[in-house]
């Protein structure tokens, strides 16, 4: 796990280019509220024609799931991103799998030329499906924020949701737990990346003190639906430090090139982690 102690606010590069976007949008804990729910699996206007020498082109086959995510332009090297949970009535998500059919971590697996097996121009990822599932609950208690349950199919991932909506006195969100916090007993922190489900889990919000200011620049960039990226501007606990990724962006004429601090030092969402409290509450922010 990297450290990062930044007492300065800091420049973004999220997509290739040096175009620099003013942050203006309110504390909204949501990313994906305006997303279609499209169903088809095909490649979408935006990325007829296929991969570049820069870039690949990524298709999603959701079978049968909704929401089916939109086709991506993403940089040779660089990784999907976190996609919104999608759904298939009761059967549970296992996850995205590649041509060769091996489960693909959008979060961390790096897009390769020889991805594209079939030789077709385009990296085809595919949802599957399991019919026996377990329900998985999120409490957020104190925030109001409501966060839809999930159907894992036995031994898959759960899909980390959006954090819930600050509380508005100086707590910031410090991850999901496996207790809910009764005599101090919160059990274990949830790790998304590795914890598989093989029952029924309810997963509960943490909630403390100490917190670093975090913004978040897309540079111009907005949701693969054209939409705005509203999750902007938010608190992160030190003792938690994680950044929750918001998944990738388009822009037109570039090819998504991940998210930076400082003089193009890239911010690992997986990894990087908050380490300073703000030494004046909302000021002084991380800026990525």
């Amino acid at each position: 796990m990297k450290n990062r102690n930044i007492r300065f606010a800091v420049g973004l590069l999220a997509i290739t280019g040096t175009f620099f976007a003013a942050c203006h949008n309110p504390i909204v804990e949501r990313w994906w509220a305006n997303d279609p729910k499209s169903e088809d699996p095909k490649p979408d206007e935006g990325v007829i024609g296929g991969g570049g020498a820069n870039f690949a082109a990524v298709v999603f086959d959701a079978d049968g799931g909704t929401p089916s995510p939109r086709s991506l332009h993403i940089a040779w090297g660089s990784t999907v991103g976190r996609l919104r949970p999608i759904e298939k009535g009761t059967y549970g998500f296992m996850g995205w799998f590649d041509e060769n059919d091996h489960l693909w971590d959008v979060e961390t697996r790096q897009v390769r030329q020889e991805d594209d097996v079939d030789g077709d121009g385009f990296i085809t990822l595919k949802a599957r499906w399991n019919p026996i599932s377990h329900t998985v609950n999120f409490v957020t208690t104190p925030s109001p924020t409501n966060i839809p349950s999930q159907f894992i199919g036995t031994g898959g991932r759960i899909v980390a949701p959006v954090n819930p909506a600050a509380l508005g006195d100086g707590r910031g969100f410090a991850g999901w737990w496996d207790r809910d916090g009764s005599g101090d007993d919160w059990g274990r922190l949830w790790d998304f990346a590795r914890d598989t489900v093989n029952n029924p889990v309810t997963l509960y919000a943490r909630w403390e003190y100490q917190t670093r200011t975090v913004v978040l620049q897309p540079n111009g960039g907005t949701r693969p639906d054209g939409s705005t990226l509203t999750r902007t501007h938010f608190t992160v606990p030190v003792s938690f430090g994680a950044v929750q990724d918001p998944g990738p962006l388009v822009k037109e004429g570039y090819s998504f090139g991940g998210w930076f601090t400082g003089a193009r030092i890239p911010w690992d969402f997986a990894t990087d982690r908050v380490t300073e409290p703000d030494a004046v509450p909302g000021e002084n922010p991380l800026v990525i």
